[in-house]
């Protein structure tokens, strides 16, 4: 399998286990740093302190802080969102009834409405700052299914219980023998010394006041999953301490062959290098994680199909890592500590990579410090920058640990038929020239500018530890839905702060080489190899959901028509966001860009752009059971422009990677350009809004106040149920049951954060045992771990 496989599989399904979610580095561990360097710059430390409605914190943004060792800020920002005066949200359903229709909104064959609560279940209320108003939420945390790769956040609207975000919150002493980097980079292990460990006692255990140490061997135990009402035995291993100090307090165990299944090598290679990414974060002001110790678990495999509720099943091998938040699985394995997972795999032991280590453990880190969101909405659309600062941070960190920009020589050799990096950070990635929508490949126009910075003021002189010091105290000001310009504005501060105007300019001079000053998401070619269309079942907007990019098209004069072509891959059956993708084309003539506002509607959030037209989208291959299918949509606009900015946006469910993207503007006989009698106002009525035709109404290229909704496939407006007459398209969340059952205020404590322990735990009805069901959830688990959002 190539890497761009890789990438077209990420979504397809029809890979299971190659995840592109590997953030993988590998190299000799701990670069050396040059003698007679500048001494250390001074240590800063970052903060966020969020707004607050009504008591309650606001989303995003918030009043961002660097200070230095005198206490005294050294740099500030405010981004706090203020609502308009007298506008107090106000939570019409209660915490009990958040978590009713989060259960609700899970894919079929998960738990539903009827399955019982395992107790971990919570919900805190927030403040979404969308619109002028702002939304009053629940964020409905739902205890992961199984201890894999499904660990759900909700955000329910508390005013008509609309689901209107998700996301799968899976980012994919004595002495010890250890790699120093990985069996490719560094082929020949080394004794080195252990520490924070707990007893070197003989027997004694890898088990330390900051990370616990489990390998996970096939003792054919079933464990006991309460979902669906039905006690669904499933096959997996068990996360057990094997590895125990000799006689003299030592774990002196020899690697053993790449794909050994319960080796004890694996599981002491783990327990140093975790140890060791500890104690290098801690040097740059670090202290320990959200919650200690952390859970590192080894040679970890997943059921075979047909023995999944057998004991004598067989275990599968998992071709991954992942960090995995803590929460509680009752039944399962109670899960009270972040975790970080290696797989045992088909043809390499992921544990035995330091720089994947690293990389899982940045996560836990950087999840810690900031909780950067997978998605957001922005101007531009979707922005998936704050899921790529994510894994942007891990490979930085990941290479500064290692001394080497090579992504996953030893990962890629085991997953790459023809071996080699499946990243390389030292290349020339911009923004938004290298973007896909992906978050690991979009993370690396950011980490290849944090590695060039590094790189040029390692050859001034500057010391290591004194760089990552001052990105890592970048990390701690960030916003939770931070984007590549405020990471780079703090990391600019903290440089400045820490090494001096003179460093800052020249890391300057790289941010803007590579775009990620200011990324305005917007594509100056005409072709695209691959792309990501978020799906409503990522932002439950009521008319659709804009995409995460755009593309500035130069016609000429003669033309008055916009023609896109590509490819849609078969609906998907995800964890969160399968479904149908319904491609809408956007339309703005200009030299303007598109722009995304979002309000509120008659209380349902919108996406309104200033386009000028927009169109549904033609599958030429309507009813062939074979995918990808041909999709083409033409949108017109006046004749005469010089720039068009075109955007593929979403009606549908289902988020999907479009592939062979291509565009052209070609000359339209159809569409002599007659000016409205009022210019600039957009001509509400649908003319021809066929598939494939245009949805819009004529206008100027001057800015809309709203454009209308495209009609159905069909050619008629679809009919909401709510007596509304603009034909907007159907409400695709979750409507409660009992909207006003327990409503009111949030009964929580309104400084708690959304991780809080505290907040709803809410017992349901048992539903009806179903061996169908049993088989739905673990396809659904396998499935998942084919396409979960894992780090």
């Amino acid at each position: 399998m190539t890497r761009h496989q890789l990438l077209r599989a990420r979504f397809s399904g029809r890979t299971l286990g190659l995840l592109l979610s590997l953030g993988l580095l590998t190299a000799p561990a701990g670069a050396a740093v040059a003698e007679g360097v500048r001494p250390s710059g001074e240590r800063l430390a970052g903060s966020v302190e969020p707004a607050a409605v009504a008591g309650v914190r606001v989303l995003g943004g918030g009043l961002l802080t660097l200070r230095g060792t005198s206490g005294l800020p050294r740099w500030t920002k405010d981004l706090r969102w203020v609502p308009p005066v007298g506008e107090t949200p106000s939570w019409r359903i209660g915490a009990a009834e958040a978590v009713r229709i989060a259960l609700g909104a899970e894919p079929p064959g998960i738990r539903g409405p009827g399955a019982p609560a395992l107790g971990g279940e919570r919900a805190v209320p927030a403040v979404l700052p969308l619109g002028e108003t702002g939304v009053p939420l629940w964020i409905v945390h739902l205890p992961p299914l199984l201890p894999l790769v499904y660990n759900p956040v909700f955000y329910v609207e508390a005013r008509h219980g609309r689901v209107l975000h998700q996301e799968n919150r899976v980012w994919t002493a004595g002495r010890v023998k250890v790699f120093r980097g990985n069996p490719i980079a560094t082929p020949e292990p080394v004794e080195v010394e252990l520490s924070n460990l707990d007893s070197r006692e003989p027997g004694s255990h890898l088990v330390g006041p900051l990370v616990r140490s489990f390998n996970c061997p096939d003792r054919h135990e079933l464990f006991d999953v309460n979902y669906l009402g039905a006690r669904a035995e499933v096959h997996l291993c068990s996360e057990v301490h094997l590895a125990k100090a000799d006689a003299q307090g030592d774990f002196l165990y020899d690697e053993t062959s790449p794909n050994e299944a319960e080796d004890l090598f694996a599981e002491s290679h783990m327990f140093y290098h975790v140890n060791y990414a500890y104690d290098r974060f801690r040097a740059f002001g670090f202290d320990t994680l959200r919650q200690v110790p952390l859970r590192a678990v080894v040679n970890f495999r997943i059921p075979d199909v047909l023995g999944a509720f057998s004991p004598d099943g067989e275990l599968q091998p998992f071709d991954n890592a992942f960090f995995l938040p803590a929460a509680d699985l009752a039944g399962v394995i109670v899960r009270d500590e972040d975790s970080i997972v290696f797989g045992q795999g088909t043809r390499v032991d992921f544990a035995y990579d330091a720089d994947v280590i690293y990389h899982e453990f940045t996560h836990a880190v950087v999840d810690t410090e900031a909780r950067l969101w997978m998605t957001a909405l922005d101007q531009w659309g979707v922005s998936v920058a704050p899921g790529s600062l994510h894994e942007g941070y891990a490979d930085f960190f990941a290479a500064t640990f290692t001394g080497d920009p090579a992504v996953g020589e030893y990962a890629g050799s085991g997953l790459l038929e023809e071996g080699g990096p499946i990243r390389d950070i030292s290349g020339e990635a911009t923004c938004p020239g290298s973007l896909i929508g992906e978050v690991h490949e979009d993370g690396l126009p950011w980490s290849g500018a944090l590695w060039e910075i590094r790189s040029l003021l390692l050859a001034d002189g500057v010391a290591s530890d004194d760089i990552a010091a001052a990105v890592f105290a970048g990390i701690q000001a960030l916003p939770e839905d931070a984007g590549y310009e405020i990471a780079t504005e703090v990391t600019l501060a903290a440089l400045a702060a820490s090494l001096g105007e003179p460093v800052a300019a020249r890391a300057r001079e790289v941010f803007a080489r590579r775009g990620v000053l200011d990324c305005a998401r917007i594509f100056l070619v005409t072709s695209k190899p691959l792309m990501y269309l978020p799906g409503k079942s990522a932002w439950n907007l009521e008319n659709y959901v804009p995409g995460v990019f755009q593309f500035r098209l130069t016609p000429e004069l003669a033309h008055g028509r916009a023609v896109v072509e590509f490819l849609l891959p078969a609906p998907g059956l995800a964890l969160l966001g399968g479904g149908e993708a319904k491609p809408l084309l956007l339309v703005k003539a200009g030299e303007e860009p598109l722009v995304m506002t979002y309000r509120l509607v008659d209380g349902d959030p919108r996406t309104l752009p200033n386009a000028d037209r927009m169109a549904v989208v033609e599958d030429l291959d309507a009813g062939s059971g074979r995918y990808p299918h041909r999709m083409r949509g033409v949108v017109r606009f006046t004749p005469g422009q010089q720039t068009v900015h075109v955007m593929i946006a979403n009606r549908g469910d289902g988020e999907a990677y479009l592939e062979d993207i291509v565009l052209r503007t070609e000359e339209d006989p159809d569409n002599p350009w007659i000016p409205p009698e009022d210019a600039g106002a957009a001509d509400v009525g649908v003319r021809d809004g066929g598939a494939g035709g245009d949805a819009g109404g004529l206008t100027d290229a001057g800015p809309a106040a709203d454009v209308e909704e495209p009609v159905d496939e069909g050619g008629t407006s679809r009919d909401t149920g709510t007596g509304r007459a603009d034909g907007g398209t159907l409400d695709q969340g979750a409507a409660p049951a009992d909207q006003g059952s327990d409503a009111g205020g949030p009964p929580v404590d309104p400084d708690a954060d959304d991780d809080a322990a505290d907040g709803c735990s809410c017992r349901l009805p048992a539903g009806d045992p179903s061996a169908g069901a049993r088989w739905g959830l673990l396809g659904l688990v396998l499935l998942g771990l084919g396409r979960a959002r894992s780090r």
